[in-house]
């Protein structure tokens, strides 16, 4: 049993698709729903708490927009913080969570690019059919009726993006697609910043109890030359026993900070993605602070737009939502398609691929909801409010961008002036510790303001050493608001968009 079309049938059916195409492909130009134009702040022609403090004194800060700061850890020149940084953009599990997140959405992406294309089906099956006794063909027998049914074909449907719809969802898409870029460019940024704060910290925190060690063996040299004077009548006990609670403290004083350094080791152990006592053997020795550079480049409030991740995501979400705004508004519109068959049939295996079996149907349909009770408006509506969502998220980013770096910028600015002042007090106690050591050996002051004046040294110096990393950290939180260090991984990311990272099985 075979159903055919004949020549001049087709003609005309395929007269009439031509007619209905005629009509719709040209309307497929258009697509509704406002056009998305990128937000142009107006922002300050440079920050408020810049400085032109001279590069001879103290670091500067400048507004050279042209200064790379991709890699800014490397000015610190610490070949060890570079060697750290490169294995945390290589084993960061949350970078790699951020890669996976960018690879499913290029993979929605291309989902979306589809939905343009026809579908495709292929078809085939075989029917035994029996009749029964009581089932008469055309010649009146009576004998029951029984055939085969071979069938082999291709059904199709196309909808037609007449209005956009599905083009605004494309290009939804494409926005999500590069909004996850962009976080994971901020993920990159606060990984890059998180493994040079830690680091700068454990420096500070190895200064400083290198520093507390320092004093107490001065402190220990102060009580046992206590405990001579003791024995020898020229002072009482009192002195001794201030003197030995000296020594305590300042062990007291130690361990927390042994406690600190290897709390810190073990997470920037977890940051590069090894076992919490990874690095203990590699950064138990001691090494100095990095200087700061002698001038940092902290450019224009504008240049934060395409420095800072979190913005250009911000934005990129702002264009998807109003793209998704004329998906919404497409609802409003008929919709346009196409279906049809190819294929062959016939009661015998045989001839089922000859050129007479085969059969051909193809038609175009409209659709159009006349009534939905106010769905379509309500999701325009909705459509609309993510939008002003969005505008209001990418608003109050620029704010707290431009928060972050003026806060950033005061901070290490303010921090040199506090550690220029706190070195000066370093000084002039070193002096006043020698100078009441050698009057109490004269018996010129009593012991109590030896203690004092070891009390003071130990004090400041260790306020210096917090200094010291607070002017270092305070230019990592300087980098990382103004958005710099995801740039250098810019090939990595092209490998992992085209899946060339390996997957988690």
């Amino acid at each position: 049993m075979n159903v055919r079309i004949q020549t001049s049938t087709q003609f005309h059916q395929f007269s009439r698709i031509a007619t209905v195409l005629a009509i719709a492909l040209p309307l497929a130009g258009c697509m509704v729903g406002p056009d998305y134009h990128a937000p142009e702040p107006s922002l300050e022609s440079s920050f408020s708490q810049s400085t032109t403090r001279p590069a001879t004194t103290q670091p500067s800060l400048v507004t050279d927009a042209a200064a790379p700061i991709a890699e800014w850890w490397t000015t610190l020149r610490d070949p060890e913080l570079d060697h750290l940084m490169q294995r945390a953009v290589a084993g960061n599990l949350s970078l790699q969570a951020a890669a996976s997140r960018v690879r499913e959405s290029r993979a929605m992406l291309r989902a979306a690019g589809a939905n343009l294309t026809p579908t495709v089906t292929g078809t085939g099956g075989y029917a035994y059919v029996d009749g029964g006794k009581g089932f008469k063909l055309g010649g009146g027998s009576s004998d029951p009726f029984r055939t085969n049914l071979y069938t082999v074909g291709l059904d199709a449907s196309w909808e037609l993006d007449v209005f956009g719809g599905d083009r605004r969802q494309i290009e939804a898409a494409a926005a999500d697609y590069e909004a996850t870029i962009d976080a994971r460019r901020g993920v990159m940024t606060s990984l890059l910043a998180e493994v040079a704060r830690d680091y700068l910290s454990l420096r500070g925190l190895q200064k400083r109890l290198a520093i507390a060690q320092e004093n107490l063996a001065l402190q220990q040299d102060t009580l046992e030359f206590t405990q001579l004077l003791r024995k020898s009548g020229f002072n009482t006990q009192l002195d001794v026993s201030r003197a030995t609670t000296e020594v305590a403290q300042t062990k007291a004083q130690i361990v927390p900070l042994t406690t600190e350094i290897v709390q810190v080791q073990h997470a920037l152990a977890v940051l590069l993605g090894d076992q919490p006592d990874a690095l203990s053997a590699e950064l138990n020795k001691p090494a100095n602070i990095a200087a700061v550079p002698p001038s940092v480049s902290i450019g224009l409030p504008a240049d934060l737009l395409r420095r800072r991740p979190d913005l250009r995501r911000a934005e990129r979400q702002l264009a998807a939502a109003n793209a998704r705004i004329g998906a919404a508004v497409s609802d409003y519109y008929p919709k346009f398609s196409l279906t049809g068959a190819f294929g062959t049939d016939s009661n015998e295996f045989k001839p089922l691929f000859n050129a007479s079996s085969r059969y051909f149907v193809i038609y175009p349909s409209v659709s159009w909801k006349l009534l939905d009770f106010g769905r379509t408006k309500a999701n325009v509506d909705a459509a609309r409010e993510r939008y002003e969502q969005a505008w209001l998220g990418y608003q109050d980013g620029l704010l707290t961008a431009l928060h972050e770096v003026e806060d950033s910028i005061i901070a290490y600015s303010n921090e040199q002036d506090h550690h220029a002042a706190l070195a000066e007090a370093v000084a002039s106690a070193k002096d006043s510790v020698d100078i009441s050591r050698d009057q109490y050996k004269q018996g010129l002051v009593d012991f109590l303001q030896v203690i004092d004046t070891q009390r003071r040294l130990l004090v400041a110096q260790d306020q210096l050493a917090q200094s010291d990393q607070a002017i270092s950290v305070n230019l990592v939180a300087l980098y990382k608001s103004l958005g710099g260090g995801w740039e250098v991984d810019a090939a990595r990311q092209l490998a992992a968009d085209s899946g060339a990272v390996p997957k988690a099985p």
